[in-house]
This record gives structure tokens, sequence and C-alpha cells, in this order.
């Protein structure tokens, strides 16, 4: 076995370990630029979580803005045991614990974007399950993705994709995107996801891409496609087992095409579209991964302002996550980008 794969399975169970003549994947596949980037915004993360463990704007603690903070950490090789943020793993679980319906299933807050906040839980509280090593705890967490999921395929729409809202009878890309996303980190963690839901979803993310390989707003909308949601689709597309198919291919060509050496230009939903393509590019494997990395690093590090945090068009807690999360996807801690 791989020291790579020896390391990723010792922090599934909560106890990351470098040999004592090894340097840790952070430092030998991350220049020092970034590093120093990394740890300045996880402190940043650390610094500003509030006292009931979440992240958020105005005072208003979001969910997605936590789970997507948790993520960040998590990148990082800590689990809710081990390592520096393990403390701020742990508090993140047990906010979005809080948030967690237990009649609905429903992952959120009490407004916005419901579907949104519920896709982003999933993928965090997934990818943490098999970190957290107290029985009672990964119970906990167990039984909250167990409703969520429940919740999840039960708010699909007929046309395979999802809204705003659970019970809306419609559907867009990016809310079906989190909720690929949210399934695929369940379905690592060993929990059961109805396979028809998961191929209706493939279905719709299919007919919802143009000719040119570009993924547009809805399937029932006729128009051109995003960068952002492209990049998204070709995420969901590699985490539903989709690598070498035509979709992939037209996708990657579409991204080649409005995103010249990989790095998209600044505009609307600019670190969304990152945090999709980082994750779409990475899996893509070479010459994909490469030429962004050295592009987006570059940029990443720069754009990061004095306190530590990334500013952006969403707001500061998602932005500095996005942009931990990116910078770290070198490390091979997240099971959602194993293939």
């Amino acid at each position: 076995m791989s020291m790579r794969k020896i390391l990723l399975a010792l922090a599934a169970c909560g106890a990351a370990f470098c040999g004592a003549d090894e340097k840790p994947p952070a430092e030998t596949s991350m220049g020092p630029g970034v590093q120093k980037a990394v740890k300045r915004g996880l402190d940043y993360l650390a610094r500003t979580q509030s006292s009931d463990g979440g992240w958020g704007e105005g005072g208003n603690n979001d969910v997605a803005f936590t789970a997507l903070s948790g993520m960040a950490f998590l990148a990082s090789g800590s689990t809710p045991k081990r390592g520096p943020y393990a403390d701020n793993i742990s508090r993140a679980i047990s906010f979005l614990l809080s948030k967690a319906d237990p009649t609905t299933g429903l992952i959120a807050p009490t407004n916005g974007s419901l579907i949104h906040c519920h896709g982003y839980a999933m993928l965090f509280l997934g990818e943490v399950y098999g970190m957290e090593c107290l029985p009672e705890h990964r119970e906990r967490i167990r039984a909250a993705l167990q409703r969520a999921i429940k919740l999840t395929a039960e708010s699909q729409s007929n046309a395979g994709g999802w809204f705003y809202s659970p019970g809306q009878q419609d559907d867009e890309g990016s809310t079906t995107v989190t909720q690929v996303e949210g399934l695929r980190a369940c379905r690592n963690a060993g929990l059961t996801v109805p396979i028809q839901v998961i191929n209706r979803a493939l279905e719709y993310l299919k007919k919802s891409q143009n000719a040119d390989g570009s993924i547009r707003y809805k399937v029932s909308q006729p128009g051109g496609g995003s960068p952002a949601l492209t990049a998204a689709g070709l995420m969901c597309f590699y985490s539903l087992g989709e690598y070498n198919t035509d979709n992939v291919k037209r996708g990657l060509k579409y991204m080649d095409a409005v995103a010249p050496g990989g790095v998209l230009q600044r505009g609307g939903h600019f670190m969304y579209s990152h945090l999709y393509a980082a994750q779409a590019f990475f899996l893509a494997g070479e010459p994909y991964w490469s030429r962004y990395w050295k592009d987006a690093s570059r940029m990443f590090v720069a754009s990061q302002s004095a306190d530590g945090m990334w500013p952006g068009d969403i707001g500061p807690a998602f932005d500095t996550a996005v942009a931990c999360i990116i910078l770290q996807i070198p490390c091979g801690y997240l099971p959602i980008l194993q293939k």
C-alpha cells in the first residue's frame, strides 16, 4: 500500500500519521507560499467561528458557510479528534446537527436557499462520518444523514433535478449539483443511497448539456450554458463514475475555450466557479490539473488579504473556505476527491 493511501486510511479513523523522516503531503505537494497562505486562511476561519460553532454574515450563521469551512479544515488533515483544528471541526458538526430537522431531515437555516445548504451539509457530514470514532457521535451523524438522504430523494423533481426548497416541483443546475455531491459523500461513507435517484440526476445533467459542452441553468430552459455550471456539472459526472465519456470530453473542451490555461476570469460566481473547476480539473488529471494549479495557486496566494481572508462575491467565510479547500486539494485528504 502506498504511503499516501496509508495516510488517508489513518486520517479516516481519526489519526493522521507521517513517518519521522517523511514530510506531510502538504509540504511535498504545495509550495511554501501556498502553505503559508493556507495556514493564514485556516487561522482566520478558526478565530471567526461563532460560539455556537457556525459561520455566517452579519451575525446570521449559515449552514452552507459552516459546512464549507468544516471542509477546509478536513482538507488540512485535521479530524474531529486529531490535528490543530479538531475543536473547530467538532463544533461545526454540532452546529450542523443542531440545524437538522429530526422530522423532515432537512439540514438548513430557516430561510434562504434551503436545498443548497442541505447539500453542503450532507457533503461535510458525509466526509467527516468516517473520521469520527466515538460511537455515539457517529450514530448522531448517521441518523441525521439517513434522514437527509430521504429528504433529498423525496424532493427530486420529475425531471431528475432539485430546486431551492423541498417540495417544489421544479429544478435547476446549481441545486442539483449540491445534492449529487452530498449524496456521493454519503455513499462513500457507506450509507445507502437509492440508485434510481442517482441515475435520474445523472440523466438530468446530461440533458442539460448543450452541443458545445456547456451546461445550462435548467434542463427545460434553452440557451447557453455557463462556466460555473459546466465546472460543477463536470465534478458531478466524475462523482457519478463518468470519467471518459462524451459528456465529460465535451465539458472539458468547453472549459478550455472559456478558461484558457484552466483559470476562470473574475466575474459573477467567481469563487463558486473555482470551487468546482478545481475539483473537476484535479479529477480530470493531466494536463488539466497542473495547468490549472500553476496559475490558480499563484492567483489565490496573491489575492489573500492581510488578515488571512479572501475577498469575494459571496462573503468572507465562504470565499476563504473555498480558497483553502482549493489550495489543499494536492494533499489528498478529502474522500470526495478519490476516484
